[in-house]
């Protein structure tokens, strides 16, 4: 029987690996966890001969042997959002970094889809869970659940407090009060704000930023300014309803980007124009900011920083099981563009 064949018939292991490399197991194993021990021509080196032997690792018995899995479950509302997706990527980097692989989750912005999430991956046995809230959780059983298994638990971005966990946010009320700040900066007096719903953390501490703002500068908080738009079309509707009659707002801060975006395709067809009549500014800087016509002017939430420190935090938490529970923001930043800045 050719080489070739027994390779077909039987699955290669790290000693098939350490033979061909003339490496110790150890050393092969070790180079496959992502070991900070080992150098990265090394790394490369056993990836490589593991490639051509076709080496399938054996998750199960790795399991056995170090009572974990070395897999990380995350939850997202949804993948199609720059902000979530970069968050992931630098997750993943921090964790494959010490051997960790990713498990990716997306609830769609529904409290049911979020518990089928988790009981996806507690079944798969994931040594912790990264998660931020569907705009829909009301209810954090689910999660307390995963907390009395045993199951490490961080939260991120959209997060609770009813929750005994580590909390990795951005500073959304300082992200609020910059962006209106920019704003009455800039001449603009008669401010609306769509905002996200109450429900959620992140929406909610970025509008109480909004009236501080106001506040700071002597303008009274208007209601009747403040709509509830969450989506493109919602920011659409929102801006027509705000704008239609002749007497609405000069300047439309948007809790999203994706509102923000509804607010520019109603001043087009509108006629009104951006900045010069109404100005707009979004948040979580999305790759369409730059291209809009006029480009969007937004608050950089530091999204890939945001999903390192939740998985280094994952990892302490794994590591050291007492460690505080606290919340640790992160600074945002704000990208001026065109469309908050007019000639005064």
């Amino acid at each position: 029987m050719s080489n070739k064949q027994e390779r077909v018939e039987r699955q290669a292991t790290i000693i098939d690996i350490a033979n061909k490399l003339k490496k110790d197991p150890s050393t092969v194993s070790r180079a496959l966890s992502g070991s900070p021990r080992i150098s990265d021509r090394t790394k490369e080196e056993v990836a490589r001969v593991a490639a051509e032997l076709n080496y399938i690792p054996n998750r199960a018995a790795a399991r056995l042997r170090s009572g974990r899995s070395k897999v990380v479950g995350v939850i997202v509302p949804r993948l199609n959002h720059h902000f979530f997706s970069e968050a992931i990527y630098g997750m993943e980097a921090k964790l494959k970094r010490e051997g960790y692989n990713l498990i990716i989750c997306q609830s769609n912005e529904n409290y049911v889809e979020e518990c089928d999430a988790v009981r996806s991956l507690l079944s798969s046995q994931v040594d912790g869970i990264i998660i931020s809230l569907s705009s829909q959780t009301k209810n954090f059983e689910h999660l307390q659940y995963v907390l009395d298994s045993g199951v490490p638990l961080v939260q991120f971005d959209r997060v609770t407090d009813e929750l005994n966990t580590p909390r990795i946010v951005n500073d959304n009320f300082e992200g609020g009060y910059k962006a209106v700040n920019h704003l009455l900066s800039g001449g603009y007096r008669k401010i609306g704000v769509l905002h996200g719903g109450m429900v959620t953390n992140v929406y909610r501490e970025r509008l109480e930023g909004v009236h501080q703002a106001l506040e700071d500068a002597g303008i009274k908080s208007n209601k009747a300014l403040e709509l509830e738009a969450f989506t493109e079309k919602d920011g659409y509707n929102a801006a027509k309803k705000l704008l239609a009659n002749g007497n609405g707002p000069d300047a439309i801060f948007c809790c999203s980007d994706h509102t923000a975006l509804g607010v520019l395709e109603y001043a087009k067809e509108a006629n009104i124009s951006v900045p010069s009549e109404l100005g707009v500014l979004g948040y979580a800087n999305e790759l369409f900011t730059r291209v809009t016509n006029p480009s969007l002017s937004t608050v950089d939430q530091q999204c890939d920083k945001l999903g390192r420190q939740a998985a280094s935090v994952l990892l302490k938490r794994l590591t050291f099981k007492s460690m505080l529970n606290v919340e640790e923001p992160i600074k945002s930043s704000l990208i001026i563009r065109d469309s908050s800045v007019r000639a005064i």
